[in-house]
C-alpha cells in the first residue's frame, strides 16, 4: 500500500522485451492510478533516494530506478546528466550561464533553473 502511494514505475518495453535498448514509454503507478508516460514529454530528471522523479511541466512522476542507469538508457533520446542529482533533455535547455565557482546554471524552456556541475560540463 505504501509503495502505491509513493509511486512505482517500470518500463513497458522492459517487461515485454529485455533486448530493446530504446525506451519510448514508462508505466508509472502513482496514488493508485497508472499512467503511461512518453519519454519525449519528460523535461528533466531528479534523483530522490531510490527513485528518480520524472518532471513533466508541473507534474512529477516517481520511478524506482537510479539516475545513473536511467540516464544511460535515455542518452539516445537526448537526455544528458548535468549534476549528480539532475539530468535534462537537451531540447528543453534554453540557456547556460557560467558561475564564478566553475559551475553553471541551466535555464529550461519551462523557466526552471538547475545547477550544471563542473564535473558534468563536458
Amino acid at each position: 500500500m505504501v509503495q502505491q502511494l509513493l509511486g512505482e514505475a517500470a518500463s513497458i518495453e522492459e517487461s515485454e522485451q529485455q533486448t530493446i535498448s530504446t525506451i519510448n514509454r514508462l508505466l508509472v503507478k502513482k496514488l493508485g492510478k497508472e499512467f503511461i508516460i512518453k519519454i519525449e514529454d519528460v523535461d528533466w530528471l531528479e534523483s530522490s533516494g531510490n527513485y528518480v522523479n520524472l518532471h513533466i511541466g508541473s507534474r512529477i512522476y516517481p520511478l524506482r530506478a537510479t539516475l545513473t542507469a536511467l540516464s544511460k538508457q535515455l542518452e539516445v533520446q537526448g537526455f544528458c546528466r548535468i549534476h549528480r542529482s539532475y539530468g535534462v533533455k537537451l531540447d528543453k535547455v534554453e540557456s547556460i550561464t557560467p558561475l564564478p565557482s566553475g559551475d553553471s546554471e541551466i535555464k529550461l524552456t519551462t523557466g526552471k533553473v538547475l545547477n550544471l556541475s563542473r564535473r558534468y560540463k563536458e
